[in-house]
């Protein structure tokens, strides 16, 4: 069964090479895309996201048969070589604790600003 825009499926790949191929098209940069190198990005990520999913199961070595989003979460979070990935699959956090983390900061803000003002009078009153 061939995709859309004449791309057919390859044997060992399972994402959709259409989508791969669209995806690199709306790269500015790329005029031109051989299917070798669609192929390639297809087996890349696939051996990529069965990594990160490995990698995920050993978070709880107890349940065998679900992955958690808590569990590529941490192993994002834990490992220095997945770092890029924090701000697509960050940490979940319960609202009062985040609410908690921007009251810290706004308070941090304030102090620093009132410390600030403070440098600039015992300046001027020198």
């Amino acid at each position: 069964m061939a995709e859309k825009s004449g791309t057919k499926p390859a044997k060992g790949v399972v994402l959709p090479m259409a989508r791969i191929k669209t995806i690199m098209r709306s790269s500015a940069e790329i005029t031109n895309i051989g299917q070798e190198s669609v192929y390639l990005v297809a087996k890349a990520t696939e051996l990529f996201i069965q990594h990160l999913a490995t990698e995920a199961f050993k978070q709880d070595p107890e349940t065998t048969d679900t992955l958690a989003y808590g569990d590529l979460a941490e192993v994002v979070n834990d490992a220095d070589n997945l770092q890029f990935l924090a701000d697509v699959i960050p940490k979940k956090i319960v609202v009062r604790d985040y609410l908690r983390m921007v009251r810290q900061q706004e308070e941090e803000k304030e102090r620093a600003k009132q410390q600030s003002q403070q440098e600039e009078r015992e300046d001027t009153d020198s």
